[in-house]
């Protein structure tokens, strides 16, 4: 059986329920330990990460998105990481929405704010627009910088009109006002 899986990817079977090497659960908290993490992304108390198999790499994105919240940087860079490998197999999806919700309310560095909204611009350039954009939509308006936004309200010009609602949605979040009123800065966060 093969190209029926990941959607518009056409995966094969197993290509889809393979996660690389750096994403499988172990990999992510070895890294995330070299990274200096606090947060026990391991054995939080929502489920432990420990054996093999496709739960414990579920357990351990509710887990990062636990300790996004918590306010680990490790796991936040962990989180933009995995939004920028932009990997797709089982359940990648649902991942990088839970973390990108979990990022949308805690302070991220100017590099780390450059390098999302620079992945969300070529997601959009590319005509990607993958299911866990409309989360994106949310996040971008906290993060994007004055050029990124320019270029994107330009492609959301060029977009054809079968596109319009997305066309709509795009600039509603894109728009000056709404950006510089959102995010962890507009709340008096520091963006450190």
């Amino acid at each position: 059986m093969t190209g029926r899986w990941g959607g518009k990817h056409g995966l094969s079977f197993e290509e889809y329920h393979s996660v690389p090497g750096e994403w499988e659960p172990l990999a992510v908290i070895a890294a995330h330990r070299a990274l200096g993490g606090t947060f026990d992304i391991a054995s939080t108390p929502r489920q432990a990460v420990g054996s093999s198999g496709k739960s414990d790499y579920r357990a351990l994105w509710y887990n990062v998105a636990d300790g996004i919240r918590a306010g680990d940087a490790a796991c936040i860079e962990i989180a933009i990481r995995f939004i920028e490998a932009r990997i797709i197999v089982s359940y990648s999806g649902f991942a990088r929405t839970r973390i990108a919700r979990a990022l949308k309310g805690v302070p991220l560095s100017e590099p780390q704010r450059r390098r999302l909204s620079s992945h969300f611009l070529k997601l959009l350039e590319a005509g990607d627009k993958c299911d866990e954009f409309r989360e994106y939509l949310k996040l971008w308006p906290m993060v994007i910088n004055a050029d990124d936004r320019r270029k994107a309200l330009g492609v959301a010009l060029k977009l054809e009109a079968s596109q319009s609602r997305f066309r709509k949605k795009l600039e509603d979040a894109l728009s000056s006002n709404q950006s510089l009123q959102s995010g962890p800065a507009a709340r008096g966060r520091p963006l450190s």
